[in-house]
């Protein structure tokens, strides 16, 4: 093209022509299908429209006619009201939907107006339907609903599908018309393409040829410049680029034949210089021998200090180890770790991957991991791993790294130890092996424990159980003594009135003489007035006993299951007066009871459990007391706390033993007659209220047990509250079965509900 006279202004004109012609062809089909796009949606969504609006006028036109019909056949004038009200309604809906169709049609308007006529004149129809139902003429607006409006309904059904076959019509004709545009767009675009690829092969096939044929023939010539032919030159008459590498190539020969003739010149002269600098160099020779030793000594010094460094590292147990470049996986390792690792250091080149190929398949991660983060900047590594060696044995080893950073405090290096601590993995593996075999100790130490304590609680519920059946006793036996004397009563009433119930039962008049006689008989043999009123005395003392027996049961009964419904709000004088019923025939023939009991507040607590703590105490107060003695209970809420006191004035408990009662096993009683676990175990259950339980004694004077219990106590948990069932305190093995002795009490509690006197016996 005229104008560009360089190779870089035809290509850009080319390629500048081709992205036009075909950035020209995607905007003319870009909007010819947007335009066809939108088109049809247009057209699409007009029809919609419209079938709907004519659908829907059908459907309204169909309701009027049924209200209208119904308006007629109602029943009365308020039906035919609302039926009339819904034709309405229904009217209204179609000629809105009439006004739609409207705004898309374009042909006649007479059509439309047709339509518009019709439902006028249903409407005149409907008012005259109305007027007629109002004067109660329902026959004719039937007749006028079915022979004049529902004609007119047809006709406007009729128009309606007309006008929407009309508009369907229009639709049709104007997608033709979208879709013949959209044909010819596509022709033209088809020629603009082929257009555009034509033009890009002209484009292409002239710009290869004015370029191929000057090349070659500078070619030719850099090979006689290089084979040393410079007389020759290329002399291309081009005013491109190609002309100016031609002329460089030109001048270049030039210069070079120039600097051929200098360099023949000045041979000679190079020649006395190369004399002169020989002489020069012979002084430098003499200098470098000097440096040269210098350097000889300095590498002896290193070679020094190798030594030593290898007889540091070889004299060690412990191997070490260099990462010098934490981009390569290159490493140094001493002779010592080739050793620990079963590694010929011949054959093998020290580094990352064979590192972690010697470690155990379950411990690769872990030390690559360790490795990778201490160079990617985190910790430092320091792991345990395993290594199988060649014989297949496994031995552990510990290695430890130090991070080196740059000035800018990156990762740069790394160097460490590697340690063989097999010998170390044994002992703490025979540790551990002594460590089992201790805990194996343990268990036989706690399974005696356990049946000592499961002794004191046989011992303990054998006690309960005499007490109990005593308490009982006497209820029992004046009980059976009052049955007998009222058994007696009764035969004496029933000898008294069965001949008359004989002679009602045989028809015979009550007041025969005979039976006049058998009264009088019996009255004068039996004083029934006395009867009468001792029965009334026995049944009362009978239902006093039983009252007793049931209330010693409930006592039992709350101390048979101490761990069931744990936490529970409770009054603890009522469980101090529990536990006091349980215990009263120990204490009854020792000692008298004396109660100071203030109104305490309903705390949260293992109520069971306390009132084993309350029996415990009581029990130890009547064994500490020989006879005459005084026991005392106190309860008072103060600073948060309930505080219940039992007293005893009984031979106390010397000072240096006092520190010691709480421990398990420990007891001041003889041998044989405690285990030394009721006051452990107390202390235990007062623990895990989060309350404390204290002892003031004075040898000869008695002991005091003070308890305090938070009036806060949280709800339940194992650190929060007191344990769940089956936990102990602190002071006792955590598995003490305590099952059987509870089992044994319930048992016991519900056999004297069935059946006391059986028990008893």
């Amino acid at each position: 093209m005229p104008g560009l006279r360089t190779i870089g202004r035809r290509l850009t004109a080319g390629v500048g022509l081709v992205v036009a012609l075909s950035g020209l062809a995607g905007v003319f089909g870009i909007r010819s299908a947007t335009t066809m796009s939108h088109g049809f949606d247009g057209l699409f969504a007009s029809a919609a429209d419209e079938s709907r609006a004519s659908a829907a006028i059908r459907s309204d036109v169909l309701h009027m006619q049924r209200h209208l019909k119904d308006a007629a056949l109602a029943a009365d004038a308020a039906a035919s009201a609302r039926e009339l009200a819904r034709a309405d309604s229904s009217w209204t809906e179609a000629w809105d939907e009439l006004e739609t169709l409207q705004a898309s049609w374009h042909g006649h308007p007479s059509v439309v107006q047709s339509v518009r006529d019709d439902l006028e004149a249903w409407r005149f129809s409907r008012e005259w339907v109305a007027s007629l139902v109002d004067v109660g003429s329902f026959d004719q607006a039937l007749d006028i609903a079915t022979r004049q409006a529902a004609p007119l309904a047809v006709e406007i059904e009729t128009g309606t599908m007309n006008i929407a076959a009309g508009i369907a019509g229009e639709h049709r004709d104007m997608s033709t018309a979208l879709i013949d545009r959209q044909r010819r767009t596509n022709r033209r675009l088809t020629l603009l393409l082929l257009a555009t690829t034509s033009l890009t092969a002209v484009l292409g096939f002239g710009l290869a040829r004015s370029l191929l044929r000057p090349l070659r023939q500078m070619a030719t010539f850099a090979d006689d410049i290089r084979e040393g032919r410079l007389d020759r030159r290329l002399a291309l008459p081009r005013a491109d680029e190609i002309g100016a590498a031609a002329a460089a190539l030109d001048e270049m020969a030039a210069g070079l034949q120039t600097t051929r003739a200098e360099l023949v010149r000045h041979q000679g002269e190079l020649e006395q210089r190369v004399a002169e600098r020989t002489e020069e160099l012979v002084r430098a020779h003499e200098i470098l021998n000097v440096e040269f030793n210098l350097r000889e000594s300095m590498a002896t010094q290193l070679m020094e200090s190798e030594e030593r460094l290898d007889l540091m590292t070889t004299g060690t147990a412990d191997g070490f180890w260099d990462w010098p470049d934490l981009a390569d996986d290159g490493m140094w390792w001493s002779p010592r770790v080739y050793d620990l690792l079963d590694l010929d250091p011949r054959g093998v080149e020290p580094g990352i991957a064979v590192l972690l190929a010697c470690c155990h398949v379950d411990d690769r991660a872990s030390l690559e991991g360790a490795l990778r983060f201490g160079a990617d900047g985190g910790a430092r590594p320091d792991l345990e791993f395993r290594v199988r060696r060649d014989d297949g044995s496994l031995r552990w080893f510990h290695l430890r790294g130090q991070v080196f950073r740059d000035e800018e405090g990156h990762p740069r290096r790394m160097a460490g130890s590697l340690q063989d601590i097999d010998d170390r993995k044994w002992a703490e593996s025979q540790l551990i092996r002594q460590n089992d075999e201790l805990e194996t100790l343990n268990r036989r130490l706690r399974a005696n424990q356990n049946q000592l304590i499961q002794s004191e609680k046989m011992s303990s519920i054998g006690q309960l159980a005499a007490g109990v059946a005593h308490e009982i006793n006497n209820p029992v036996g004046f009980i059976t003594s009052n049955l007998g004397t009222m058994q007696d009563y009764a035969d004496a009433l029933c000898g008294l009135v069965a001949p008359l119930v004989a002679a009602r039962t045989a028809g015979t008049p009550l007041d025969a003489p005979e039976l006049r006689a058998h009264l009088a008989a019996a009255l004068a043999d039996e004083d029934f007035a006395f009867l009468l009123g001792d029965i009334g005395q026995l049944i009362a003392e009978s239902q006093e006993g039983a009252e007793r027996i049931a209330e010693i049961v409930n006592s039992l009964k709350s101390f048979a299951r101490p761990d069931e419904d744990a936490m529970v709000e409770a009054d603890l004088n009522e469980g101090l007066e529990t536990a006091l019923r349980m215990v009263w025939n120990q204490l009854k023939y020792k000692c008298e009871v004396e109660k100071d009991l203030a109104p305490l507040p309903r705390i949260r607590c293992n109520i069971g459990r306390l009132n084993q703590v309350f029996m415990n105490l009581l029990v130890n107060a009547s064994h500490a007391i020989e006879k005459d003695g005084r026991v005392l209970l106190t309860t008072a809420h103060r600073d948060g706390h309930v505080i219940v006191s039992i007293q005893d004035n009984g031979r106390g408990i010397p000072p240096t033993m006092c520190d010691r009662i709480f421990e398990p096993f420990y007891t001041t009683k003889p041998v044989g007659q405690g285990t030394g676990l009721g006051l452990s175990i107390s202390h235990g259950i007062v623990s895990d209220h989060h309350g404390t339980i204290g002892v003031e004694s004075e040898v000869g004077r008695g002991t005091t047990f003070t308890i305090r219990i938070p009036d806060n106590l949280p709800a339940g948990g194992d650190a929060d509250g007191p344990p769940r069932q089956g936990a102990r305190s602190n002071d006792l093995p955590d598995d003490l079965p305590d099952d059987v002795p509870d089992d044994l009490a319930d048992d016991l509690a519900d056999d004297l509900a069935d059946d006391p006197a059986a028990v008893i016996a």
